[in-house]
Formats: C-alpha cells, sequence, structure tokens
C-alpha cells in the first residue's frame, strides 16, 4: 500500500536527509546578562542607580532590590572571566557616588591594541595619570588642564638636553612624553575632553582641573 512504501522509503533516509532539530533558545537568564553586559560596554561606566533602573527594565521587574541587582552583575562578572574581564564597582571621591565598570585583567599586547586610541594618545593619559598622582595634592586638587595640555612640549626638550649632556637611557615617562610631543595642542586638548567623556579622566573645580575619572577608580581598585 501507499502507507508501506512511505514507512519503507522514511526507514531509508540518512541521517544527513533527516530534518535538523531547531536550535535551542538560550536560557532567558543568559540572554539578560549578555544584553546588561553589552549596555554596560557600550557606555563603558555607569553610576549604580543607573545601572540598577537598566537592570530593573531588562528583567521587567521594577521592584527588583539592589541585593537582586548585585547577584545579577555578579553572576555577569563571573561569565566574563575567560575573557580576562571582570565588572567591579568603586566609589568615586570626588563626587561620592558609586559607579560599575567592566575591567581588563590582562596585560597582553593583544589587550594593549584593543583600544581606538593611538599611541600618541595613550601616551598622553598616562602622562596626565603621572602628573595627577605626583602629590597627594595634585591627586587631591587636580591638575590645571592648560598645564597637562602643555606638559610634553614644555618636558620634551629638557628630556633630549639632559638626554645628550648625561648619554643616559630614558625611562619610560620620558619616552612617553616626547609621543606626546608629536601632537599638536588641538590634538591634546580634543584627546584629554575624550578621556574626561569616556570616564578615565575627571573635571571638578569652577577651573575644570584634572583628576582621576570613575572608570579609573574601578581598574585601579
Amino acid at each position: 500500500t501507499s502507507l508501506d512504501m512511505a514507512a519503507k522509503k522514511k526507514s531509508k533516509l540518512s541521517p544527513a536527509d533527516e530534518p535538523e532539530a531547531p536550535p535551542r533558545a538560550a536560557p532567558v537568564a543568559d540572554t539578560r546578562r549578555h544584553c546588561f553586559i553589552q549596555a554596560l560596554l557600550a557606555r563603558g561606566y555607569m553610576e549604580l542607580d543607573e545601572a540598577l533602573a537598566l537592570y530593573r527594565e531588562i528583567v521587567e521587574n521594577f521592584d527588583a532590590t539592589m541585593r537582586d541587582f548585585t547577584a545579577f552583575w555578579g553572576a555577569a562578572s563571573r561569565s566574563l572571566m575567560i575573557l580576562d574581564l571582570e565588572i567591579r564597582t568603586a566609589k568615586y571621591d570626588y563626587d561620592g557616588k558609586q559607579y560599575l565598570a567592566v575591567v581588563n585583567n590582562a596585560q597582553t599586547d593583544v589587550t594593549k591594541l584593543a583600544t581606538r586610541l593611538s599611541p600618541e594618545q595613550i601616551a598622553l593619559f598616562r602622562v596626565a595619570l603621572d602628573e595627577i598622582l605626583k602629590t597627594d595634592d595634585a591627586a587631591t586638587r587636580g591638575v590645571d588642564f592648560m598645564t597637562a595640555i602643555n606638559y610634553a612640549c614644555t618636558s620634551s626638550q629638557e628630556i633630549l638636553t639632559q638626554g645628550e649632556k648625561q648619554g643616559t637611557q630614558m625611562t619610560q615617562l620620558e619616552k612617553q612624553t616626547l609621543t606626546v610631543a608629536r601632537m599638536n595642542s588641538k590634538e591634546r586638548e580634543q584627546t584629554l575632553l575624550e578621556l574626561v567623556k569616556d570616564g578615565w579622566l575627571g573635571q571638578i573645580g569652577a577651573e575644570a582641573r584634572l583628576v582621576l575619572g570613575p572608570r579609573s577608580f574601578c581598574e585601579l581598585r
């Protein structure tokens, strides 16, 4: 009969001919964590209260507590360990608020290249950090913005002259300073403002003096 023929034909199908099972959907919890991580990476850093509001929206529970949220981002952080990343919180001394950020725990050349900043811009950030952290007063009060812009220009010639006189090798900071000197004043200004926008640096007071930003606080915690 036709039914017998269909049954025999079906029995002769190879595994490759059999219809594939539909892909399994990712667990809802994993999807929510992925959504949150993507949002945090896109922003770079977030105020803790802002991140809590985002979490409540993602899980569709506006009564979720901070304790619920802490367990949520803790699980998200553990899922990032395989990538040498983790989520950290830190209290920002200059405004008293708590911030959340994804930080990189790896120190390989690959991670150093995983940035949209040029070598000159990275060198400027390191030079600015050195100036900010040079003394307790500078760390507290910050560094004058224009001083940070002009520092490399005024220091580069001194470094070259001193090196020629003493015949000594340059330190890492001196090399970075000379690298920054390749940038013009406008490029240095734009880079510092971009670093402020991204949370690596901050500005305080009426003079908008440069200090460590909330993202750097999370990295250095």
